[in-house]
């Protein structure tokens, strides 16, 4: 007795994880590197903004401009392939909660 196992096709061509996911190319990890220092800067900014005495205007503002910062940082991640950490999109959530409550 035979058992029915599909063909192999070993004459198929199959893509190459390289084009799947394509590998990044220097300008690409500059990119990224370049969004994640200003991700960085734009965090230390509402880190300031947050110590007495708070104004909540600059408070306000330091988020959104955070806020924006890891929104281009996540588009970047997607655009480029690469998964974006629950971490990232937890905060990118917090954020949103917060420049919404004005």
């Amino acid at each position: 007795m035979t058992a029915l196992v599909p063909p192999v096709a070993a004459d198929t061509p199959r893509p190459s994880s390289a084009a799947v996911t394509p590998a990044l190319s220097r300008d690409s990890r500059q990119v990224l590197a370049d969004l994640r220092q200003a991700m960085n800067v734009a965090q230390v900014l509402v880190m300031t903004a947050r110590r007495p005495p708070v104004v909540a205007v600059q408070l306000s503002a330091a988020r959104g401009d955070y806020l924006a910062t890891v929104l281009a940082y996540e588009r970047a991640l997607t655009t480029f392939r690469l998964p974006v950490p629950p971490r990232l999109r937890d905060e990118a959530r917090l954020l949103r909660g917060l420049t919404s409550r004005r």
